[in-house]
Formats: C-alpha cells, structure tokens, sequence
C-alpha cells in the first residue's frame, strides 16, 4: 500500500493498522480524514469543514492511500495539475470501478500555513475558493 501525505504533515500512530485493515475489506484505495496540525479554533474548523464535503458529499480528496498495483495500473498522478491532481487520480479510479473509501478512524495532522497566508484570514477564504474551483473542475492548471 501507498500512502501519500504533504511533507509538512504526520500520521496518527494508528493510520497503518487502518489503512491494513480498510485494504482486508475491499478498500485498495481511500482518502484520510485530515485535521489542524495547531489547537487554533479557526484552523480546526476549517478542516472540519473539509470532513462535511468529504463525509456527506462523498468528496474523495486530499491525503489518500492507494494500493502499489493500482497506482500503477492507473498511471499515477495526472503531473499537468497543480491542484486536486489527488482528487483526479482518486476519481479515475473510481471510474475504473476500484472501491474507495474515507477513512475517519484515523487521521493525518496537515500544517494551516495556508490559511495563515493572508492578513484578516483570508487565507481561510482564499484557500476554501481554490479548493471549490478545483473541486467544480476549474482552475486546476492554474499556479498554486
């Protein structure tokens, strides 16, 4: 299994055993749920936010584990994208009938620099705008 998470991220100490144990139902591939690496409220809340479009709509993005065979057999990352090339890849293999899944009994702890980009905390916006358009297919060749 590969498990593909942002340098400035960590791992729950319990994400293997789950991505093992999600892999011996059928998942070969899945989303993590994603939390503020920071106890701040705003930071927290933001990726809170995320888990709702994750949970309830289905949206399989961000930190993913997939296994090696179907990374392979898929191609990998579409490299063109500088955004959602994670949600791309996680819906071609969707389309190919592979079962993926979110996994929310554990967690991966992602760094809010880029909430804290901006003044006033705008990032917060900025970033949930960017992260829309490119989940609505748009701006995703646009620079990050």
């Amino acid at each position: 299994m590969l498990l593909f998470l942002d340098a400035d991220s960590v791992m729950a100490p319990t994400l293997a055993a789950e991505i093992i144990a999600h892999r011996h139902i059928g998942y070969l591939a899945g989303s993590v749920r994603v939390i503020a690496e920071t106890t701040d409220f705003f930071d927290r809340w933001f990726f809170e936010l995320m888990e709702i479009g994750k949970t309830y709509i289905r949206i399989r993005a961000q930190m993913l584990y997939c296994s090696r065979e179907w990374f392979e057999r898929s191609g990998g990352f579409d490299e063109s994208l500088e955004i959602a090339e994670d949600r791309e890849f996680l819906q071609r293999l969707q389309g190919r009938g592979v079962p993926v899944c979110h996994l929310t009994t554990s967690w991966i702890a992602t760094s809010p620099r880029r909430l804290h980009r901006l003044p006033l905390r705008l990032g917060l916006v900025t970033t949930f705008l960017r992260w829309l358009l490119a989940e609505l297919g748009v701006g995703r060749h646009w620079r990050y």
